[in-house]
């Protein structure tokens, strides 16, 4: 694991100093706290590109399917940064104090998730149609929570146990979605969408519905009624989202649940035939 921290590390910095130019431009307009977000958003963005005429031309896909590929593709690149480095900060993180003053470190990785959730909300204002409007509603609540980490100095710890929470099913997540999507052009895929099947619902089911919730309400708790320091005018709505990106994943539990007992009512009727 220390490995894989360091090397998740080395990454982000070295992506940061390689985008320094591409930053130096907009850099005289922003605030210290903000100035290597313009790079990011360049950096996944491109990414996105790239791996949008792989998924086009590779699987011969429609842009609907490739660019809901490539959103996987930066959110794989995304949750593996997030989850390794958002899990070394956890560990230092011994105060349990949710308004903590944002580090160096921090601010870099909140604003590698802001730059996240602008450059992959940007595919759904493309000629590509939104696949699923609810996950458009969590990136705009996700980066309103990230504006106000950065902009009242606190809580970027929160942000990131948020996020880890998140990115801890983003691997099945992202593998589930690239086997369904190629399963009708790949046979290894298909047989890896039913095997991924169970193992992701149960996954998200576990993290997202029974382990989630209670740690969220304390969450909530501390943020509104414990953080004094944040300003109020940020501290309840930022709260607020929060707490609907909790009731949301309820409903993805929901649509999960209902597509895994579609699926098995599939093949036991293509068994009885």
């Amino acid at each position: 694991m220390e490995a894989w921290d360091q090397g998740a590390d080395l990454f982000l910095e070295n992506l940061s100093e390689s985008l320094k130019q591409a930053n130096a431009i907009t850099a005289p307009f922003l605030p210290p706290e903000w100035q290597e977000l313009p790079g990011f958003i360049l950096f996944l963005s491109l990414v996105f590109l790239v791996s949008l005429l792989f998924w086009k031309h590779a699987f011969k896909l429609d842009d609907t399917k490739a660019a809901l590929l490539a959103s996987c593709t930066i959110s794989t690149v995304h949750g593996i940064v997030c989850a390794t480095i958002g899990y070394r900060e956890l560990t230092r993180w011994t105060s349990l104090q949710v308004d903590d003053i944002n580090t160096p470190h921090q601010i870099t990785l909140t604003q590698f998730s802001l730059a996240y959730m602008v450059a992959d909300f940007s595919i759904y204002l493309m000629p590509w149609e939104p696949t699923n409007m609810l996950f458009v509603v969590h990136h705009i609540i996700s980066a309103y929570f990230l504006v106000g980490v950065l902009h009242t100095g606190r809580g970027a710890i929160s942000g990131i146990l948020m996020f880890f929470m998140g990115e801890v099913t983003s691997p099945l997540l992202n593998a589930f979605t690239f086997a369904k999507e190629l399963r009708k052009v790949s046979t290894i895929a298909s047989k890896l969408f039913i095997f991924l099947s169970p193992l992701f619902t149960i996954g998200y089911i576990l993290v997202r519905t029974v382990i989630a919730p209670p740690l969220v309400l304390w969450f909530c708790y501390s943020w509104w009624f414990r953080s004094s320091l944040i300003p109020g005018v940020w501290r309840w709505p930022m709260g607020g989202v929060v707490f609907i990106g909790i009731i949301a994943s309820q409903a993805w539990t929901v649509m999960l649940i209902k597509g895994y007992k579609a699926q098995q009512a599939k093949k036991q009727k293509m068994k009885e035939m």
